[in-house]
């Protein structure tokens, strides 16, 4: 009687490619098995570095596996996805409050509860300084001119006036008396100019000058006796 053989063929793998396959699959499982979402961040605290940013900052969370990042967002926006565990927001509006919401993932893309944290930007404040009047006394018939100085400041070193508006507004006897001049000159402040009426005589000239600068504004009156 004959008996049949069975050869077994074996194939053979490079220990790199089995190396990597077997890493690969116990990543998977790892993965697939993590149900676990890391603990929530903080403490987070928000704070306003000017009237358009703002500076987050918040305590690491933990996980079993690991953290992978962190998301931010504001107002319900998404600002950030980050691995850090702090940012500068940006490009904010001036005296506005807002909302940020702050949840930590793990690579299986378990989420951490959300914490949230309000804060509002600074003002900006407009601050008017010395005033050059030309003539000194308004007189009827005559232009009247007036230069002033115009500093800005929004939770960083007070600046001259760099940009923005202004209008000018004059009356005499309670009639509107018509600008001549409305300019801002940067790095300086502001020049403002009428033609004061001949009916103003032996009246008070009242001009009102109002200045706005990145979110905020300012109002200065002044009064002259006109000759």
């Amino acid at each position: 009687m004959t008996r049949r053989r069975k050869l077994l063929s074996l194939t053979l793998l490079p220990l790199a490619a089995l190396g990597a396959a077997t890493s690969a699959a116990v990543a998977a499982d790892l993965t697939s098995a993590d149900t676990t979402p890391p603990t929530v961040p903080g403490p987070v605290t928000a704070e306003a570095l000017s009237a358009t940013s703002v500076r987050l900052t918040w305590g690491r969370s933990t996980d079993d596996v690991g953290v992978a990042y962190y998301r931010v967002t504001r107002n319900g926006s998404v600002v950030a996805t980050t691995d850090r565990t702090s940012l500068v927001d940006r490009s904010l509006r001036p005296g506005t409050r807002y909302e940020y919401a702050l949840r930590a993932y793990d690579a299986a893309g378990n989420a951490s509860a959300v914490t949230r944290v309000p804060v509002t930007t600074l003002a900006v404040n407009v601050r008017f300084g010395k005033a050059a009047v030309n003539p000194a006394v308004p007189r009827a018939g005559a232009p009247l001119y007036v230069a002033v100085q115009v500093f800005v400041e929004s939770g960083e070193a007070e600046v001259k006036l760099r940009a923005g508006k202004v209008r000018c507004s004059a009356t005499s006897g309670g009639s509107a008396i018509a600008s001549i001049l409305s300019k801002v000159v940067p790095g300086r402040g502001v020049q403002c100019g009428w033609r004061v009426p001949l009916s103003a005589r032996g009246k008070t000239l009242v001009a009102a000058i109002v200045v706005s600068s990145g979110g905020g504004s300012a109002t200065k009156t002044y009064r002259w006796p006109v000759r």
